[in-house]
């Protein structure tokens, strides 16, 4: 399951009701986006785990490509300019972020038919290109504060044989489980403080060989050039009722 629709479906059971509070930050930067929120999002996701990939920092990239659409001249040329390591233009977001979309519908028909017969045009690849120097610029910003021999995991995986669920746009940095939302909101809000505990309660009840630990929570909102990062701390509140939570999955399993 989503970690998003896992919420939506189980953080009344998880989270003690109003005990969390949307965390205020600065703004350090106040960018405007061209294209539609959704495709900027999906793009700039995209682009960061592509520049990872060019720079060395995880050691493979592959696009999601929906197998059930057709090879057009634009699938095949985006997926030989990252073969080559080129940088992606507007119409390789946009082609990406098509295909990107449209496996994260494949569950919902109907979305994902509806979605199949809308495509990008060329103001959405005009829009796009307008997007490229903020989102290099914000790929670029973040970088840049890396050292040579920090750890970085991308789209680390979290479940057992109790609960299982995944999540886009997450990565591991050392111990920081950071996640990026390219959003309006000055703050950060619940929802994304619910996803990242979410994370760490499932990964801490594995008793399995973890390949890194979760001490820090990280923020990165590139839109509004947001980086932040707080303890990952759990309150005696919410551990109960995940304890009650994950007993009651026990006796169903």
């Amino acid at each position: 399951m989503n970690v998003k629709r896992f919420v939506e479906s189980y953080g009344s059971l998880v989270f003690p009701n109003r005990e969390l509070r949307a965390i205020p930050l600065h703004m350090p930067i106040q960018h405007e986006r061209h294209s539609e929120a959704s495709r900027f999002g999906i793009a700039f996701n995209i682009a960061f785990d592509y520049e990872l990939y060019r720079r060395g920092w995880i050691q493979d990239y592959e696009p999601r490509i929906d197998p059930m659409v057709s090879m057009t001249k634009a699938t095949l040329s985006v997926l030989s300019r990252i073969a080559a390591k080129k940088s992606l233009t507007g119409r390789d977001l946009c082609e990406l972020s098509y295909h990107e979309n449209l496996v994260r519908f494949n569950g919902n028909w109907a979305t994902y038919l509806e979605f199949k017969n809308q495509n990008y045009t060329v103001e959405d690849i005009e829009n796009m290109d307008r997007d490229i120097p903020i989102i290099a610029s914000e790929i670029e910003r973040f970088l840049s504060t890396l050292n040579p021999d920090d750890r970085l995991i991308r789209n680390p995986k979290f479940g057992n044989d109790l609960v299982d669920v995944h999540g886009d746009g997450d990565f591991v940095l050392n111990d920081t489980l950071f996640e990026i939302k390219c959003v309006s909101d000055l703050n950060i809000d619940v929802k994304t403080q619910k996803q990242l505990m979410v994370y760490k309660l499932i990964h801490d009840m594995d008793g399995a060989y973890k390949p890194y630990e979760i001490r820090r929570f990280g923020y990165f909102n590139p839109l509004k050039g947001q980086i932040h990062v707080w303890e990952a701390s759990i309150s005696v509140g919410i551990m109960r009722q995940w304890g009650e939570y994950v007993a009651k999955l026990s006796k169903t399993s």
